[in-house]
């Protein structure tokens, strides 16, 4: 598969009080084409410098990166051509239609004159936005304004687009629906995405793999799945029982109680059917069953707690 974003050692440093620190230190890893990548990492852990990075804002002290092949330091015109970025907090001009700011981009952009009426159909369409074309970006509500984003975060065929906290302040069912359109654009448009987001249940629905960030460092990267398992190697079942009885073979083999309902813990690649079967065999009549994984959020937690 081909590589999308290759960060090779990458260092930048700022000054803070006339003292300097890193706000990247030797960050290093690759995103694959087609791919939802998400970057984690609390406030001030460096998501957004590398980000400016991506997008050529702002220059390396060390290191350099290619994004499908293009270097960012010295083929930066290509790099602009390839990618796209928003954020939950881009706006646009409050009293221009909806058509002429994305007529705008387009000029930016510098796509043809005779293709830009079909990019801006077709997106529209795509994102479910054409009765908006017409309206006033004032007159828009938050989601609209979102889906406005979306269209010119696509309108230059970006091969990667960096979304930098795209549902902060949404509404919960618009968020929902934000989420449902970025994957819609990544199956669509086969659009390499990287995703940063404060909200753990977004970027465990939306992205394979992930990398954590911390103090400009990159401390955690695969997929969620296996990163959760490395910080957390057990999990709960919970089951309903009719009526707890044998309380002694219960707790010899690991079940805790409380009232009708029997919790175990169990190692990531143990089967919790064979608790089911010997519940049966004990004459215990099940009548609820569920398992309770850790969630990304935990993992967050877990990982921001360990550095203190």
């Amino acid at each position: 598969m081909t590589t999308a974003v290759d960060i090779r050692d990458i260092s930048k440093k700022f000054k803070r009080n006339g003292k300097e620190f890193y706000a990247l230190k030797d960050i290093s890893f690759k995103i694959k084409e087609g791919e939802i990548f998400g970057l984690l990492g609390p406030n001030g852990a460096g998501k957004s410098t590398l980000i400016n990075i991506l997008t050529t804002i702002l220059l390396p002290d060390k290191g350099t990166a290619k994004i499908f092949g293009y270097d960012i330091i010295e083929e930066r015109q290509k790099i602009l051509e390839t990618i796209n970025s928003v954020s939950g907090e881009t706006r646009f001009h409050w009293l221009l239609k909806v058509k002429n700011i994305l007529k705008f981009y387009l000029d930016v952009y510098d796509i043809p004159s005779e293709k830009k009426k079909d990019r801006i159909e077709y997106l529209a369409e795509m994102l479910e936005m054409k009765h908006l074309l017409n309206r006033t970006y004032r007159t828009l509500s938050t989601g609209e304004k979102m889906r406005v984003t979306l269209v010119k975060s696509l309108l230059n065929h970006p091969k990667l687009v960096l979304y930098d906290e795209p549902t902060v302040g949404l509404d919960p069912d618009i968020a929902v629906k934000t989420r449902e359109l970025v994957k819609e654009i990544n199956k669509r448009e086969g659009t390499t995405i990287l995703l940063t987001s404060h909200y753990m249940g977004e970027v465990e629905e939306l992205c394979k793999r992930i990398a954590f960030i911390d103090g400009g460092r990159i401390s955690d990267i695969g997929t969620v799945k296996k990163l959760k398992s490395k910080k957390f190697p057990t999990y709960r079942v919970k089951i309903g029982v009719s009526e707890i009885k044998n309380k002694e073979l219960l707790k010899k083999h690991g079940f805790k109680m409380n009232r009708k309902t029997l919790t175990k813990e169990l190692e990531n690649n143990e089967d919790p059917s064979e608790l089911i079967r010997f519940l049966v065999k004990n004459n215990y009549d099940v009548i609820s069953f569920e398992t309770e994984h850790p969630t990304l959020e935990d993992y967050f937690l877990k990982m921001t707690r360990d550095r203190k």
